[in-house]
């Protein structure tokens, strides 16, 4: 057992060492679409425009409300935003920390720290200026004392803290709900399997009940969420994805089956995830004999992990089934669940680490993952969050203001762009046919899908081109195949990102059938999704590919090529 003061010294080192890495892993060029979105919605006009923007982008309220509070404490540029969500990130561990320690003991505790410290997803997310540095917390918090409600007669505080902690949980982000889900699921499991009585389950009851009546004032616009499509680009899962895929994108991050590294990676992932959820609950944890006052014994460790295993399963399992009636599911949203997955998988591994050097016994854990996690250490190194800024400043150099228009075909772009380019510059996304801001996702896959809206940005276009302006394209997509003219085909059957790829490709063969395309693409990578910038001016008859208003099969595509200057480094030139 070490001295209170050398644990207190190590998880000072782990957590420094999580802020280090996370200074290292994060992008300080510019905020992405989903982030810029986010600050547009928090910080432009009054806190009744605030609710009514969520309202219309579908989040609970929690995370912009500290956005605007720090933007009138700190000011919102890029760098500042940034920092704050790779400070409050860092949170997490000290926090996994004590919540490890008083489930599992010490010989656990640490072990969660260096995990929770190292883990690409929360190190990825974590430090986005999203919800997602909050919701892990959230979740972890409400969870420890969702157990400790169930482990002993609790007290006044202990049931504040739980009410408090799950309200915040629902109002960070809807998968608070899923784990409430979860947390309400092992209760009823419980009582089935007499681990506790109906008398016994009371506290938690009116806990959450008091949790769910704070959430009352919100309620409309979730109902406005739930009965609008304010997410068409979501996708339902298979169970396939929840067994296979689900660990690593929790554990490691993003993988997939395109190359055998990856497919490795996935299997294994699922199999320490597995071995955790089997065997938690199962196994000596700890300590074997704390003797300490206020520790817990092996068997409370054991049925605490056990508690917190059905937390975890049930949460997932009825994430899936949710998003198959209403799609709610991207990798993202797994953070809620990744350090009780630490947790858990730590608690496991800890009786076969006990003949071990301690130092050996905390690092081990950690360097476990090490084979799956050095890849996307790689990738998070070489790949800005967004290059956005880098389009616009091209933009910004080289436009002329009073004849040249930017037109954004991919509107989730626009936010991060519009936050960029100088409000002179005249600049409309698609299909909303304006400078967006902000995103209005409500009601956006109708006006995607409407052909004259299409046509509306045609006549645009075709007035610049006809004053010799330049038509600045941005999009996600720099190639084209046989692209049907608009209202020669269907779209009521296709999917809102297929009809999104075909909007975007229309665009650009409408260019190249009635204008010169300038000089080669621009690529701006990004970690989510890339851009590409293209430049369109009018072309002399003998240049025109084809007759207006036809679209053909596009002849091959010029190279993409990176901005000049090396525009596209970690940081701003």
């Amino acid at each position: 057992m070490l001295p209170a003061n050398s644990h207190r010294f190590l998880i000072l080192l782990i957590t420094l060492a999580g802020l280090a890495v996370r200074l290292w892993l994060s992008d300080w060029g510019g905020l992405s679409a989903d982030e810029a979105n986010g600050v547009a919605i928090a910080v432009t006009g009054s806190w009744a425009d605030m609710v009514q923007h969520l309202r219309e982008d579908g989040n609970p309220p929690l995370f912009y409300a500290l956005l605007r509070v720090f933007n009138g404490l700190f000011g919102s540029s890029d760098a500042a935003l940034r920092l704050m969500s790779v400070i409050a990130s860092t949170a997490l561990v000290p926090v996994a920390y004590l919540v490890a320690r008083k489930l599992a003991g010490d010989a656990v505790a640490v072990p969660v720290a260096l995990v929770t410290a190292l883990c690409p997803p929360i190190i990825r997310y974590g430090t986005m200026v999203r919800m997602y540095w909050l919701l892990p917390i959230l979740s972890l918090v409400s969870t420890y004392l969702f157990i400790r409600l169930l482990a002993k007669p609790p007290g006044k505080g202990l049931r504040a803290g739980y009410v408090l902690s799950t309200a915040l949980l629902i109002y960070c982000h809807h998968w608070g709900f899923i784990v409430a889900l979860g947390q309400t699921a092992t209760a009823g499991l419980g009582l089935v399997r007499r681990w506790w009585s109906w008398r016994e389950l009371v506290p938690f009851v009116c806990c959450l009940a008091l949790a769910g009546l704070a959430y009352l004032p919100w309620l409309p616009s979730l109902h406005y969420t739930l009965t609008h499509d304010e997410s068409p680009w979501a996708q339902s899962p298979a169970l396939t994805h929840l067994i296979i895929e689900t660990p690593p994108e929790a554990l490691v991050g993003r993988l997939s089956f395109r190359h055998a590294w990856s497919e490795l990676g996935i299997m294994y992932a699922a199999f320490w995830v597995a071995f955790s959820l089997v065997f938690a609950g199962r196994l000596p944890v700890g300590d074997p004999s704390p003797d300490q006052p206020g520790r817990h014994s092996p068997e409370e460790r054991q049925r605490s992990l056990n508690l917190l295993r059905w937390v975890v399963v049930f949460g997932l399992g009825g994430a899936l089934a949710l998003s198959s009636i209403k799609a709610a599911w991207r990798d993202r949203y797994l953070v809620a669940f990744s350090p009780a997955l630490i947790v858990l998988y730590c608690a496991v591994l800890s009786p076969f680490l006990r003949r071990l050097p301690r130092p050996a016994a905390a690092l081990l854990p950690a360097l476990i993952w090490l084979p799956a996690w050095i890849p996307q250490y790689l990738w998070l190194d070489a790949m800005p969050e967004s290059s956005a800024w880098a389009i616009s400043d091209k933009i910004r150099r080289q436009c002329d203001r009073s004849r040249d228009l930017v037109v954004v075909s991919w509107e989730a772009a626009a936010p991060a762009l519009s936050r960029t380019l100088p409000d002179a510059i005249p600049m409309i996304a698609f299909p909303d046919m304006e400078r967006v801001a902000i995103v209005r996702w409500d009601g956006i896959n109708a006006r995607l899908r409407d052909d004259r809206r299409l046509f509306a940005l045609f006549d645009r276009m075709k007035q610049v081109l006809d004053r010799r302006g330049t038509i600045w394209l941005v999009d996600s997509s720099h190639g084209t195949g046989v692209v049907a003219p608009p209202g020669s085909v269907s779209l009521a059957g296709m999917h809102y990102l297929a009809v999104e790829q075909l909007r975007m490709d229309q665009i650009r063969s409408w260019l190249k059938l009635n204008a010169r395309q300038e000089d080669t693409f621009v690529w701006a990578p990004g970690r989510d999704i890339s851009l590409f910038l293209s430049r369109y001016r009018q072309a002399s008859p003998g240049e025109v590919a084809g007759a207006p208003g036809g679209l053909r099969q596009e002849q091959a595509m010029p190279e993409a090529v990176p901005a000049e200057s090396g525009e596209f480094e970690r940081g701003r030139p």
